[in-house]
This record gives structure tokens, sequence and C-alpha cells, in this order.
């Protein structure tokens, strides 16, 4: 079975990071579109914290799509490249947003 051009670990870790990236950016112009319109209240202090870490939380989980897609085409080491740069991203969350979800560490 020949191996396909794309199918390496680093495509995979490029594709985690650009979509986690371009995911949480999206939500966030989202938000400000809505919050121009009015149809959601503008941030205020205290909760335009929360409304970052959502961002990122759903542009770190819409890297499912592109796991799923790699797995159709059995293109399993860009999906195992996926995976660990999911992993990555959330760990990077995780430490940037440690003190508001109250982790001992």
């Amino acid at each position: 079975m020949e191996r396909a051009k794309l199918d390496h670990v680093l495509f995979g870790l490029l594709i985690a990071f650009v979509v986690a990236a371009l995911g949480s950016f999206m939500v966030a112009s989202i938000a400000e579109i809505y919050e121009a319109r009015g149809v959601i209240d503008e941030t205020t202090s205290s909760i335009s914290g929360r409304r970052s870490r959502t961002s990122y939380l759903i542009g770190i989980c819409l890297n499912i799509i592109p796991i799923n897609y790699f797995k159709r085409l059995n293109w399993m080491e860009a999906q195992r490249g996926n995976v660990v740069g999911t992993f990555i991203c959330s760990m990077i969350w995780i430490y940037f947003f440690r003190d508001a979800i109250n982790l001992p560490f």
C-alpha cells in the first residue's frame, strides 16, 4: 500500500496548531461581531477572561474535525501528529489558565 504524500507526523502537528489558532480567532471574531450588533452583551471585566478562555478552548476542540478526516483517509501518521498537537495545545491552555481553573500546580 502506497503512503500518501502528506501522511506525516509533522503535517499533522502543523494542521493541529493552525486549526487551533484559526478556530480561536474565528470564535473570538464572531463574538465581537455579535457584540457590535447588540445580540450579546459586551464583555465586562468579570467575564472577559472567561470569554477568551472559552474561545481558545473551542479552537482547540475544533481539531476533532481534521482528526476524523485523517482517519477517513487512512493517514495514520498525520492523525497521530494531529492528536499530539492537540495535546500540546491543551497543555499550553492549562498552563496559561491554571489559576482560573484552580489547579494545585
